[in-house]
């Protein structure tokens, strides 16, 4: 079981803050480095702890609620349908069938079987690269059962043999298999100026921009996935009754996607990947950005939820590894849930947990054991006798793979290439997900009103009433030019901020315009000059620390140890705030709503420090400009002016330029289809 932790605050070193701060006036500057230097390398850590906690609450809850319904058909069905139209919306939908296109580009003749270089678009001008095993013994009669094969994270795709291997397993046992690169991945790199595979990065650069107009980069994996399916189809030698799909990590996440999103899909073997939202968040944290979606335990979307959504018509086998990047303890967990749930259906027989000793790779005993699982319920061959899991962890092939003189189906050369270069944006008229985006973008900007507060709290969740803060452990310093407090400020939400306010030993009447420093600095000393200049105008300053920055942003405490964000970090994943954001991401909030409302209950608690009732300018640096302009825009007369500071991009750049790096903390889920942040800053 997980802990919870609850606030700590500083009270505890208030006493020894005070005497150790005794003396001669200050600048401001060693006002807020004397702090830091007692405070250590230890901040308040609730901003993710209360995260972590909601999420460990949601996960459960979801599990047990899909158990339940299990017991009555009627309700399962209801469930099922609620949650993946919930599902559907978050990824922002699909597009309308196009047509296919296929092409088959070459062949390669093997003894018993023949691999078919397939190129089709899934939509139009967007082309996927796939290789298809056909069946040619005798021995196998068409039409045949078919596997679709999504690959795994890897720069080379369906070239890697990890996702080669399962094609010509399958062939050998007269199922026709399809292999296929995702996007930025094989010969489907996305980006025109990088003109190669970026995989993770190219990934999570797509659902930073896809997010911003209700997507999710998962759509584009799905639909790839759905569309190759009716690629198989359409085939008259395959039987579209006896479709499977298969996968292993970034294809293990795929193939669980497109077995609970297509109902065409009737035995599935998701491997190295599904695990629980709680357990990944816990030892992991957030991975790929089509590997958790806006707001799913809000709508009982997790990882139990892929196999429950397909559990009224699929044989389902959860395939899992123990020193995995997903780890094993969710796998179990959940697959206890499902294997409860099955059996309540009456389907028990078609849910089945294999796990296998060693890291994260697919395993050859989870392959061979995948297509024993399509074996029995796709042609009803009796080979599944109880999975003997000593048996297969020590399956010996009697050779090597890598041996070039073997013949495991691995096509090692540039002949099993589809496109003529190998890369699909050669292709004439080649449309890449960063134009997909970019289209339904100028598509929103047409459809758009003219935002109003109302517009932006509904787009992001920003509330009107019921955010507060209170201020403790307040330490009040001379100053040789005023003074200053500094405070601790625990918000409605239990996190706990750090908050300095500076007023001028001479202020003008009424500390007319007091100015709010807010910044993605963690160490707030870069401001100390600034905010001598503000007292010398006479004027009051407050610099805070908003979650994800200042000490909330520097460490990261983590059951890892010492190691804090850089071994819990993701893919892409810089630094502390992204990887909170991630966990917010589940939970339906937004990184840039919570600082928005941080900023807004900061005034209110600076304004009752400095005894004072005038509207703040604020000054915002970098990153920060986002939630200030928010905070700004929907704060009721709380703030007056506004100043940015080397602002970051705005949405519409971001979008436009694939180049520019983004971050989830940055962005508002749905958002653009309202508004630019930059729309939020005149008067």
């Amino acid at each position: 079981m997980i802990a919870k932790f609850a606030f700590a605050g500083t009270m505890a070193v208030s006493a020894f803050i005070c005497a150790s701060l005794q003396g001669a006036p200050l600048s401001v500057h060693n006002a807020i480095a004397k702090t830091r230097i007692v405070q250590g390398k230890y901040p308040y850590t609730e901003v993710n702890d209360k995260a972590m906690n909601d999420i460990i609450a949601a996960d459960r809850a979801i599990d047990a609620a899909w158990v339940e319904a299990a017991k009555d058909p009627s309700a399962f069905k209801a469930r099922q349908e609620r949650v993946r139209k919930a599902w559907l919306d978050a990824i922002g939908g699909f597009p309308q069938r196009c047509d296919l296109d296929v092409k088959i580009t070459g062949a390669i003749e093997r003894e018993g079987y023949r691999i078919e270089k397939t190129l089709f678009q899934s939509r139009p001008g967007h082309h996927v690269t796939a290789t298809l095993f056909v069946p040619t013994d005798p021995r196998f009669k068409a039409p045949y059962p078919a596997v679709l094969v999504p690959c795994g994270h890897t720069y080379n795709g369906k070239m890697a043999e990890d996702y080669q291997r399962p094609g010509a397993i399958g062939v050998k046992l007269g199922f026709v298999v399809m292999v296929y690169d995702p996007i930025d991945q094989g010969e489907r790199p996305q980006n025109p100026k990088v003109h190669k595979p970026m995989v993770c990065n190219g990934h999570n650069r797509t659902g930073h921009r896809a997010a911003l107009v209700g997507w999710n980069t998962a759509q584009f994996r799905i639909w790839d996935g759905i569309r190759a399916l009716d690629v198989l189809c359409a085939r008259p030698d395959v039987d579209a009754k006896r479709l499977a799909v298969t996968g292993h990590s970034g294809g293990g996440t795929a193939s669980s996607y497109i077995m609970a999103m297509d109902p065409r899909i009737a035995a599935a073997a998701p491997s190295g990947f599904v695990a629980s939202i709680r357990g990944t968040n816990w030892d992991l944290g957030a991975s790929d950005a089509e590997q958790q979606f806006y707001g799913q335990l809000k709508y009982g979307m997790n990882h139990l939820a892929l196999f429950m959504l397909a559990a009224d018509r699929c044989a389902a086998l959860h395939l899992a590894t123990h020193a995995d990047f997903f780890p094993f303890i969710g796998a179990y967990e959940t697959a206890e849930y499902a294997a409860k749930a099955f059996n309540a259906l009456g389907r028990g027989d078609c849910f089945q947990l294999i796990n296998t000793s060693g890291p994260h790779l697919w395993a050859e005993s989870s392959k061979q054991a995948e297509f024993l699982w399509f074996r029995k319920h796709l042609k009803g061959e009796d080979v599944w006798k109880g999975y003997d899991c000593a048996k297969f962890q020590k399956y010996n092939l009697g050779f090597s793979l890598a041996d070039p003189k073997v013949d495991v189906g691995l096509a090692r050369d540039q002949k099993n290439l589809v496109t003529p270069t190998g890369n699909v944006l050669d292709l004439p008229g080649e449309r890449t997900v960063y134009d997909l985006i970019r289209e339904e973008a100028r598509r929103l900007e047409g459809t758009r009103k003219t935002v109003t507060p109302d517009i932006v709290r509904t787009a992001t969740g920003i509330r009107k009433t019921g955010f507060h803060a209170e201020a403790y452990d307040r330490l009040d310093q001379e100053l040789a030019n005023g003074k200053s407090s500094t405070v601790t400020l625990l918000t409605d939400d239990g996190i706990a901020l750090q908050m300095f306010t500076f007023r001028p030993t001479s202020p003008k009447d009424g500390l007319l315009r007091p100015v709010m420093i807010v910044s993605e600095e963690l160490d707030s000393v870069a401001h100390a000059a600034r905010v001598e200049e503000i007292l010398g105008e006479g004027r009051a300053a407050v610099i805070l620390e908003a979650r994800g920055w200042g000490l909330t942003g520097r460490y990261f405490r983590h059951h890892r140890g010492e190691g804090g964000a850089s071994s819990t970090k993701y893919y892409g994943c810089p630094t502390v705030d992204e990887m909170i954001t991630m966990k917010y991401y589940h939970l339906g909030e937004n990184m840039v709503a919570h600082r928005a409302e941080d900023i807004l209950s900061a005034v209110d608690a600076a304004k009752k420090i400095l005894e004072c009732s005038e509207a703040f300018d604020i000054e915002a640096y970098g990153r920060a400009c986002i939630p200030a302009a928010h905070a700004r825009f929907v704060g009721e007369g709380r703030f007056a002016q506004i100043k940015l500071v080397k602002p970051t991009w705005s949405w519409k750049q971001m979008i436009d330029d694939e180049n520019l790096y983004t971050r989830f903390a940055d962005v508002v889920h749905g958002a653009y289809r309202h508004y630019d942040w930059t729309d939020l800053l005149g008067n």
